[in-house]
């Protein structure tokens, strides 16, 4: 277990010491079921997106929590929305107890939703991401991190030492991004084919499954394009051109590659709020890896020679 995941796995055990269910938030891959076993080895493990798992669950619903009325993992909970109403009722007939339900999502508006509406107060949330480039190479977070978790003086500042990763380890883990189980190969050729497997997975089962109507070849268009613009500033109407769709549906897709783990926003920071409501903001395809794939670059050295370097 990476010096991360260990801290986030001591993390997760506090909050199922304070709270009756846990809910962990991250895209396809990131290692959220993984995590979920390790907290509960001999849970009850329910995958909604299997059938027979989930027949097992609806077929009767009072009779599973009351055979399982703990210990109990819950993969991919957004596709059963009806769920969550139903875990309200058997939280709250035992209140007292803690650490009882495991749940994770890969889409965070859909997932929030109904957790918000459901569940308020009776679960802690916590999101994963991917690897960063020290767990790649096994060793413990930089100190520079303790900068933002703790007040700042330059005294103290002065008494963090760096011990910088190797050149080359850095350069990988830009290069391949985060997601555990392409980038723990180290297989170049590996890696290209699990993330086109990837991304295929994304647009015609996730994707298909949250949104049946979405125009899927418009979002396949959108995501080549919005690749392009990660790190810069966005402009919504410009980029409804480039696809040749509204800007009401660009402002749905970002929702949608926001929700699901794909991009994050980062809106424009003023001291004026009218003035950060006007400006243009901008955003980024969330790991490394995946943009590269996105923009067609399948070695090192297709990045250093690319337009898009620097």
């Amino acid at each position: 277990m990476t010096e991360k995941r260990r801290n986030l796995h001591d993390k997760a055990q506090q909050l199922l010491t304070l709270f009756p269910a846990l809910v962990i938030l991250g895209a396809r891959q990131f290692g959220k079921t993984t995590l979920a076993k390790q907290l509960f080895p001999a849970a009850k493990y329910i995958d909604i997106e299997n059938s027979d798992h989930l027949a097992e669950l609806i077929r009767d619903p009072g009779f599973f929590f009351k055979n399982y009325p703990s210990n109990v993992i819950i993969d991919e909970a957004q596709l059963y929305p009806e769920l969550f109403q139903r875990l309200r009722g058997v939280i709250d007939e035992n209140r007292h107890l803690f650490g009882r339900f495991i749940i994770t999502g890969s889409s965070n508006p859909e997932l929030l939703k109904n957790v918000s509406e459901t569940l308020a107060g009776r679960v802690a949330i916590m999101e994963l991401g991917t690897l960063k480039a020290n767990e790649i190479a096994e060793q413990p977070l930089s100190p520079i991190y303790q900068i933002f978790t703790q007040k700042l003086d330059s005294e103290r500042l002065n008494q963090i030492k760096l011990t910088p990763l190797p050149a080359e380890i850095i350069k990988k883990a830009w290069f391949y991004g985060g997601y555990p189980e392409p980038v723990l190969k180290n297989n170049p050729e590996a890696w290209s084919f699990w993330m086109e497997f990837y991304r295929n997975t994304y647009l015609n089962r996730d994707i298909a499954a949250l949104f049946p109507k979405l125009d899927r070849l418009a979002y396949q268009r959108f995501l080549s394009v919005l690749s392009q613009l990660s790190g810069t500033i966005l402009n919504r109407s410009h980029l409804g051109r480039d696809i040749e769709v509204s800007e009401k549906t660009i402002r749905d897709y970002l929702s949608i590659a926001e929700g699901t783990f794909l991009w994050k926003a980062l809106p424009a920071f003023e001291h004026s709020m009218m003035k950060s409501l006007v400006k243009l903001p901008k955003g980024y395809i969330r790991d490394s890896g995946l943009l590269h794939y996105l923009l067609k670059y399948r070695t090192q050295d297709d990045l250093l020679s690319s337009v898009h370097i620097g």
